[in-house]
């Protein structure tokens, strides 16, 4: 069972592959070529492939003062067949990670993963086969609890995959024990996100007021008021500043060119969503949404 994601992103991947009626790899048509780039590529010292083909940085909108200061960069990362790829995890890797070093492992890219313990993976590997359902779940979430605080069980549990209600109960435990548990708070509003956007609002606010700085807590609360509000304008600070914790990533500037999309800003829109694919090179998304603003205001292709 998979983990179920709710964030910006995913849902506007979801729109993309219905609307493009492909599988998520990338359009059909572009397979071919996609791959011909692939082989094509320069494999630098940092393992990651950079595509030759260069997306030409668009012009400012006017007077559009933190668009120019964007950093582009040169040699954006490649994107092979419609899986985005990092350079480095756009965020830094929360303490528990690094509390338990025995469940948790960070590549050299600064992602990390559930790594369980010899012991727990032979006793999950060795649950009694009359246990099913919503028993072989909870003797699965026993296991991965032992000599864990709740909120890091909560995570291993949710990251395992088919656990999140699980996962949620434990949150919601763990919150309870601490009620200022940034990270307790900040995977229940994930996993709330559709169901409790009022409340998940109130708590994505909070977070921010803990940590200003935090790129999480300030990303999640743009995106949230993004996918959420009729008039989303108030994301735009929020955005903006999640940019500046990290200029290396595009997320924020695609997301600030969802936002005048849906505020019906269409050319400033489009310069956003081109900036964002100098960092990425052309996406599903961004490529699917910058040819239904030159649709709506008929621009002249360039």
């Amino acid at each position: 069972m998979k983990l179920r994601i709710e964030n910006f992103a995913t849902l506007f991947l979801i729109a993309a592959i219905l609307l493009n009626g492909c599988s998520g790899c990338g359009e059909r048509e572009n397979e071919t070529a996609q791959g011909e780039r692939f082989h094509n590529d320069l494999l630098h010292q940092d393992h990651d492939h950079h595509s030759n083909v260069k997306t030409k940085v668009p012009e400012a909108p006017e007077g559009d003062t933190f668009f120019k200061s964007i950093i582009f960069p040169k040699t954006p990362p490649y994107r092979p067949h419609g899986h985005f790829r990092y350079r480095k995890d756009p965020f830094p890797v929360p303490e528990f990670v690094q509390e338990y070093p025995d469940h948790f492992t960070v590549d050299e890219k600064g992602f990390w993963h559930v790594r369980l313990p010899t012991e727990k993976s032979d006793k999950l590997n060795h649950i009694p086969g009359e246990l099913t359902g919503e028993a072989f779940r909870q003797k699965v979430v026993e296991i991965l609890s032992e000599g864990l605080d709740t909120r890091t069980a909560a995570v291993v549990a949710l990251k395992m995959g088919g656990l999140s209600e699980e996962a949620k109960t434990l949150f919601e435990k763990a919150i309870s024990e601490n009620p200022d548990d940034f990270q307790a708070l900040r995977y229940w509003c994930g996993l709330n996100e559709a169901k409790k956007p009022v409340e998940v609002e109130v708590v994505r606010r909070r977070l921010v007021e803990m940590r200003p700085d935090s790129l999480v807590a300030v990303v999640g609360l743009g995106n949230h008021i993004l996918n959420t509000h009729k008039e989303p304008r108030e994301a735009i600070p929020y955005l903006e500043k999640a940019y500046r914790l990290n200029p290396d990533w595009h997320g924020p500037i695609f997301s600030l060119g969802m936002v005048y999309y849906r505020l019906g800003e269409y050319e400033k829109a489009l310069k956003y969503l081109q900036a964002s694919e100098v960092f990425t090179g052309p996406t599903d998304m961004s490529s699917l949404f910058i040819k239904v603003i030159k649709s709506k205001t008929i621009l002249p292709e360039k």
